[in-house]
């Protein structure tokens, strides 16, 4: 039995075929498993970093808002000397103010009692250099009047040796 004899050969090689095949598909699948093995464990390794970078950007939005906070303290601590500082000034501002007022008001006296004087003495003046004008005036008179009787009596004393020369 020829045929049964190739009837096994052709089993056989069928057989010797899918061993090999089923070799290989054991090979493909132990590659597959341990691929599956390996990006399994990268997911892992992924995870762990997604999780620490979780955990790192929370620590670091923490330190940050922290920062934030106290950068917002520090600004509104600024804030609050600054209005201090503008009250203090504010209270400078119109010190000075009230120390122009009450110079204005003694430069105002002062002028007032300047021009007063001013116009005293002027007045004193003309009044003396009335009264000086009045006293020369007199002794001019006089002078002209004692000018007149020396003519006068110049005269009549001509008239005097005239007559006693005749």
């Amino acid at each position: 039995s020829k045929s049964h004899i190739e009837e096994n050969a052709v089993i056989k090689s069928q057989i010797v075929d899918l061993t090999q095949q089923l070799h290989y598909q054991r090979l493909d699948i132990t590659n597959a498993h341990a691929k599956c093995t390996t990006a399994e464990k990268e997911i892992t390794l992924l995870r762990e970093q997604i999780e620490d970078n979780y955990k790192q950007n929370e620590q670091l939005k923490e330190e940050r808002e922290e920062e934030f906070k106290a950068q917002v303290k520090t600004l509104y601590d600024q804030i609050h000397a600054l209005q201090g500082d503008i009250e203090v000034l504010k209270v400078d501002k119109q010190s000075l103010l009230d120390d122009v007022d009450r110079k204005t008001e003694a430069y105002n006296r002062l002028k007032d009692q300047f021009i007063t004087e001013t116009t005293r003495l002027e007045k004193k003046h003309a009044v003396q250099t009335k009264t000086n004008e009045d006293i020369i005036s007199e002794h001019n008179n006089e002078v002209a009047g004692t000018h007149s009787t020396i003519l006068k009596l110049r005269e009549e004393i001509q008239k005097q040796k005239e007559i006693i020369q005749e």
